[in-house]
């Protein structure tokens, strides 16, 4: 007897968790559409826009103009789009706004002035929202990124698809800190300007960068970019740049 009620509780133990993943697959399908949906989940609304997040990261574009050539000023932010509805056969009217409670970014200052208005393209599902970003006036000593946030606002022609979903952040600073490694280098005392400069050399990019300081077989043409960034800076005392070393011992020969 006691075997048997011990086998009866082994088995209602493992025959629980299936009653739960059964109860849980059968609510799953019970999903309620309404408003704009019919009951199996087809969309039968008015043409709707939102932004097309295919997962949460989307929601963040984040972007630095730190390492880049002072000559860059200008980023165009690609954000896309998507509408629900029937393709249009014609331009769709939609407005984009900057939420003012949550951004830092000043419009025309940090970034170019949003358009009244913009148009989503016709024949065709999804588009392209494009914001330009500017440098300028954006502080090199500040690490805090700027912060601007887009929403969506309706038209006569289109409404806001998801106004539980309808943000597009985007962070972006001109902020580079002191590389760990700038000490060793044969350029003095650390400018932006001079880091900058070097890095231009291997394609704004500090791994590329570092991985030349690192391989010995990459020296020369190392010390050779170290002084050409001092003679660039030489010949332009306007940008103030401090030149307490001239890397030209450590060359071997010429280019």
């Amino acid at each position: 007897m006691r075997q048997k009620d011990y086998l009866m509780r082994s088995a209602i133990r493992l025959l629980a968790p299936l009653a739960l993943l059964g109860l849980l697959g059968t609510s799953c399908n019970r999903i309620t559409y309404e408003g704009d949906f019919t009951p199996d989940g087809q969309y039968i609304g008015s043409s709707a826009i939102y932004f097309d997040h295919k997962q949460q990261a989307d929601t963040l574009t984040n972007y630095s103009f730190g390492i880049l050539p002072p000559e860059v000023e200008v980023h165009e932010v690609a954000i896309p789009l998507r509408i629900l509805g029937d393709i249009p056969d014609k331009p769709l009217t939609f407005h984009v706004v900057a939420d003012p409670a949550e951004s830092t970014a000043e419009a025309g200052v940090h970034y170019a002035p949003l358009a009244e208005s913009y148009q989503f393209r016709s024949g065709a599902v999804t588009d392209t929202l494009r914001v330009k970003l500017l440098r300028s006036k954006i502080s090199a000593d500040v690490e805090k990124a700027l912060r601007l946030v887009l929403m969506l606002r309706p038209s006569d022609q289109l409404k806001v698809a998801f106004e539980r979903d309808n943000k597009q952040i985007i962070t972006f600073d001109n902020y580079v800190a002191e590389p760990f490694f700038f000490q060793y280098l044969p350029l003095g005392t650390y400018h932006r300007l001079k880091y900058l400069k070097l890095l231009e050399y291997y394609h704004s990019d500090p791994d590329e960068l570092l991985d030349s300081y690192w391989n010995k077989g990459e020296a020369n043409r190392f010390f050779i970019s170290c002084k050409k960034v001092y003679d660039y800076f030489a010949a332009h005392p306007e940008l103030g740049v401090p030149l307490d070393f001239d890397p030209s011992a450590y060359i071997p020969f010429e280019e």
